[in-house]
């Protein structure tokens, strides 16, 4: 009976894990794409100064349930477009509570809190045939993650019990 629960444990606690990884990986990889398709689309809307065109791509991308803002900024770092319009013309800066986690191609990934919720953070520079015009960087909701995990957990638990319940009576 205790080795079924100690092993049924180890592998739930391993299986939960897995998962957790699995959906981090996945919402990095949505983050790297939205950020890949607003820094192809930006730099000429931004050299050109269509502020319009700017506002548009930005809205664009926050629609999305999981993106929690997403700005472009010029080169002197001053906000052109952001989803939250007060932050327009403001000065970008990284969120308070940022912990930089990792850079692939050009992309640095971080995380942050803000107000009990966790966001994974994304940036990237902004050129325009080889020459730095400014960046952009967007903010994800892992509240997805959360919610998920919560469900898997459930369902682990579930079928952890069940699976001793089987041993016992074995």
């Amino acid at each position: 009976t205790s080795l079924t629960i100690v092993v049924s444990t180890i592998i739930s606690v391993a299986i939960l894990n897995r998962q957790v990884e699995d959906f981090r990986a996945q919402l990095i990889s949505l983050g790297e794409s939205l950020i890949r398709i607003t820094a192809a689309n930006a730099p000429d809307k931004l050299l050109a100064d269509e502020d319009l065109a700017l506002f548009q791509l930005v809205q664009d991308v926050a629609a999305l349930d999981q993106v929690h803002f997403v700005f472009i900024a010029d080169a002197q770092n001053r906000i052109k477009a952001h989803s939250t319009t007060s932050q327009n013309g403001t000065m970008a800066a990284l969120p308070p509570d940022y912990t930089f986690l990792d850079e692939v191609r050009q992309i640095r990934i971080g995380r942050f809190a803000e107000n009990e919720k966790e966001y994974l953070f994304f940036e990237r520079p902004l050129t325009y045939q080889r020459i730095e015009v400014g960046m952009v960087a967007l903010a994800i909701s892992q509240e997805k993650i959360v919610a998920a995990v919560a469900g898997a957990q459930r369902y682990i638990l579930f079928l952890t019990v069940v699976i001793i319940l089987f041993g016992v009576l074995m």
